[in-house]
Order: C-alpha cells, then sequence, then structure tokens
C-alpha cells in the first residue's frame, strides 16, 4: 500500500482533514537530525493547524538510491557535525550526545569494517582527530564509498526502523506508540550511547516507551515479515521518488501540491509555504526531553 494514498491503514490521507494541511515527516533514527525535525514537528503538530503524519523510512536505502554518502565519510563534515549536535542540543531542548564511537553507531558494531583509524570516534566534548587524506581515499574508490560500508550503513538501523514500522501496522487510532518508540530509539543511540542493532535492545526501547511484552513480541515478529519489510521499502522508495537525498525530509501538502524540505533548519520557510507562524523550536518552552 503506498503511504501516501492513506493516513493510516483504512483512512483516505484527505478525509476529515481538508482544514488542516498534511504534513508528512520521513525520518530514521540513526540520524540526529531527524531527532530534531521530529522533536519540533511533534511540539507544533497542537500549535500549528497540522495533521503530522510519522513516516518511518530507511536512511541507507536513501543514501544508495540517491548517490550521497553518510557525513562519517566526509572528514570535514563529520567534525563539523559533532559541533553542530552540540550547539543544537541546547536550541532545540533535545538532550543530544555524540556516541562515543558514532563510527559503530553509522555502521553496524557487527558487521562494520575494521579499519586502523575509524574516523572521529571520540566523543564531542574531545578534540576530533580524523585519519589522514590518503586513510581517507582508502575508504572510497573512485570518489564513493566502498561496497563494504554501503552495505554495513544500509543494516546499522534495518531492524529497528522496521521494528518502527510494525509498531505503526499494529496501532489503532494515531500515532502514540509510534511517537514513543522512535524518541526512545533516538534517545539509546544519541543520549544514551546504547545499541539498537539487537532484538534485545529494541525490547528495552518498547519497554521505555509503555508497550507490554505481548505487544513487543509480536512487532519484533511482524518486523520480520514480507509486509512489513515491503513497506518499510515502500515508503523509502517514496522519499526517493520526492527528491529525497538524507533525512529528515518533510513533505507539506499545499493546495493539492507536494512540497518538500530537507534538514532540521528549514522551519521558518516551511511554515511561511502553509500559512503558519514559527516561533523558535520550544514554542512552549516547558517542552524538554
Amino acid at each position: 500500500m503506498h503511504p501516501m494514498l492513506t493516513a493510516n491503514k483504512s483512512e483516505p490521507l484527505t478525509s476529515k482533514m481538508t482544514s488542516k494541511k498534511v504534513v508528512e515527516l520521513f525520518y530514521d533514527v540513526v540520524s540526529a537530525y531527524s531527532w530534531l525535525s521530529f522533536e519540533v514537528m511533534c511540539r507544533y503538530r497542537n500549535v500549528w493547524n497540522i495533521d503530522l503524519k510519522l513516516r518511518p523510512a530507511f536512511l541507507g536505502g536513501i543514501m544508495q538510491g540517491s548517490g550521497n554518502k553518510p557525513p562519517v565519510l566526509v572528514p570535514n563534515k563529520f567534525m563539523y557535525m559533532s559541533k553542530d549536535l552540540r550547539r543544537l542540543s541546547g536550541y532545540f531542548g533535545v538532550p543530544l550526545q555524540f556516541p562515543s564511537d558514532a563510527f559503530e553507531v553509522l555502521f553496524n558494531k557487527e558487521n562494520a569494517p575494521i579499519t586502523e583509524n575509524p574516523p572521529c570516534s571520540q566523543s564531542v566534548t574531545a578534540a576530533c582527530v580524523c585519519p589522514s587524506e590518503a586513510q581517507w581515499q582508502e575508504q572510497s574508490v573512485n570518489g564513493g564509498v566502498k561496497d563494504g560500508h554501503k552495505k554495513v550503513f544500509q543494516e546499522s538501523s534495518l531492524s529497528a526502523m522496521r521494528f518502527v514500522a510494525a509498531i505503526q501496522e499494529r496501532e489503532k487510532g494515531g500515532d502514540q506508540q509510534v511517537e514513543k518508540v522512535s524518541r526512545e530509539l533516538w534517545r539509546r543511540i544519541w543520549s544514551e550511547d546504547k545499541d539498537i542493532t539487537e532484538p534485545k535492545s529494541l525490547s528495552e526501547a518498547g519497554r521505555k516507551a509503555g508497550l507490554s511484552d505481548n505487544e513487543i513480541e509480536e512487532a519484533l515478529v511482524l518486523s520480520t515479515s514480507k509486509e512489513i519489510k515491503d513497506k518499510l521499502k515502500s515508503t523509502t522508495q517514496f522519499a526517493l521518488d520526492n527528491g529525497a537525498f538524507g533525512f529528515p525530509m518533510l513533505v507539506c501538502h499545499v493546495d493539492g501540491k507536494p512540497e518538500m524540505f530537507f534538514g532540521s533548519d528549514r522551519f521558518e520557510l516551511m511554515a511561511h509555504c502553509i500559512g503558519e507562524k514559527w516561533v523558535g523550536p520550544q514554542p512552549n518552552t516547558s517542552a524538554r526531553l
């Protein structure tokens, strides 16, 4: 089922929503910038006259399909990102803390290729020392990412995003569980420096989000089904078809026309396009995590 055809499994996207503008947020929990956009949009869903649709997708597929590469493989971009996230954490009121080994986070801990000098494994508060240019070139082929790196990046959050997609498929009458589970997975990576690749890690996130053991087990089983794998692929492909080259991606539907915005710094422009007012990332100053 195409993700744009329905607001949930049975409700047409345009029904009961005619007075509200539909805003879709495409995200992957491996993306720290997606967490920022996620929290802002969850705050604004009750401030702006919008109907927010959460679209869990797969960043690895976006990177491969668009020909983009992770910031970990671009030394200057990665060094900037480590500083940028520290500043944004306070501004957005989101408890971001760079993982102790970001290379392992972005490139599956068990399957990542071993290198003698993994890029910038220090904490955000430490000095960031990257490999030499020659060492970086060893990790690229003709300016692109090695096949091994592509493979493990694609797998780094695959299980987690299938789990989120399964939670969404099971949930009735809203997206509260999807919101809470997504937040807990982000918190594990980008605040608590914990794993999200193992079933027990997903279970822990589910419990913190308030799911019962039965609900978690059912979601874990469902996450391995063809139905959920196809759902995640479909959402990811739709994002690519709408021009995605990374996450977060927001699609606003204005007068029947989709408008795409990339990143966590386009809210003011997006507000202008949908006829709303942007008053900063914390419209309610008490909204801190």
